[in-house]
């Protein structure tokens, strides 16, 4: 396999630019108002023979209110979590630690993954985002 080494250079590559986009993309899309804020849910993703699994950790989101979609080499799953705790008159919070407004997160996603998403389920607060794979096949050419 000559090839191993330079897919796995590949993997390591779209992993590190897609750490270093997370940390740098700390910018609002122009779309947003001052008092709103963009969040980035955490999430797990992972291969199987058949599969590339992602789990998004989207607690307190109505489904209706996530959006999935595949852009050019990446999908993007963008929403918002609201409060909806607006009846109360007065508030003096203690402490604030769940983030609300607009959350989106963008996977890169390996050459060997289809644009048929499988299944997607949202359940107790995860979404579980199954993409088939395509085989990797090599063509040769025939030099005339």
């Amino acid at each position: 396999m000559p090839n191993q080494p330079m897919k796995v250079m590949r993997v390591y590559r779209r992993d590190l630019s897609g750490l270093l986009h997370d940390m740098t993309d700390q910018t609002q899309p122009f779309y947003l108002v001052e008092e709103e804020t963009l969040w980035h849910p955490s999430c797990d993703v992972y291969e199987t023979d058949e599969e590339l699994v992602i789990k998004l950790e989207l607690a307190g989101i109505s489904k209706d209110d996530i959006n999935i979609s595949f852009v050019p080499g990446a999908i993007a799953i963008r929403g918002s979590r609201m409060d909806n705790a607006g009846q109360d008159q007065k508030r003096f919070y203690h402490k604030i630690e769940i983030t609300q407004g607009w959350f989106e997160k963008i996977i890169h996603l390996p050459e060997t993954v289809s644009d048929k998403v499988k299944s997607s389920v949202y359940k107790d607060g995860m979404l579980d985002i199954r993409i088939s794979k395509e085989k990797a096949r090599t063509v040769e050419i025939k030099i005339e």
